[in-house]
């Protein structure tokens, strides 16, 4: 999954460089998260980041960027409260999540929308082509495009497997 994701995002970058211009601008702008949706996600990015350093510190304590953390808390319980603060928050953030979209009605198509479809299949090797130069036409997409759609099923599992392997 990693390896494909730093293909897929090594051969946009490069293309978006020759390019030399957003291919997005449309002028306009269009919400995609109403607040629970922001809520949420502000809730797991400060909480994935808290934990991601916190986590390596953890793990790895020999790791020279560490020995900056062992000035303020030499034994690593702070740094452990921490972690372990931002695990509730991740848990409860993708909870928030999950019970927003089974109360409110309305916000249910996101979970459509975010659905694999054969169409994604199709669309990655169409901006495969696209940004490799292959064709001069870039595919559209629906609500949420192929990668969208990986990066939060992606989340989605890995919270999971991180939650309950940090039980």
């Amino acid at each position: 999954t990693i390896g494909f994701m730093l293909v897929h995002n090594g051969i946009d970058f490069l293309a978006k460089l020759r390019r030399g211009k957003h291919l997005h601008a449309t002028g306009g702008e269009v919400p995609r998260m109403n607040l629970n949706f922001r809520i949420a996600h502000w809730m797991v990015m400060v909480s994935f980041i808290t934990l991601v350093i916190t986590g390596f510190a953890l793990k790895f304590p020999e790791a020279g960027w560490v020995k900056l953390f062992l000035a303020f808390d030499p034994t690593s319980a702070f740094r452990g409260l921490v972690h372990r603060i931002a695990a509730v928050i991740i848990t409860i953030a993708t909870v928030y999540h999950l019970v927003h979209l089974a109360v409110v009605k309305h916000d249910r198509v996101i979970i459509l929308e975010l659905l694999p479809r054969w169409q994604d299949a199709k669309d990655i090797l169409n901006m495969f082509r696209f940004n490799l130069g292959l064709t001069k036409v870039r595919p559209t997409f629906r609500m949420f495009g192929y990668a969208e759609k990986m990066e939060y099923w992606a989340f989605m599992w890995g919270t999971v497997v991180m939650a309950l392997s940090g039980f």
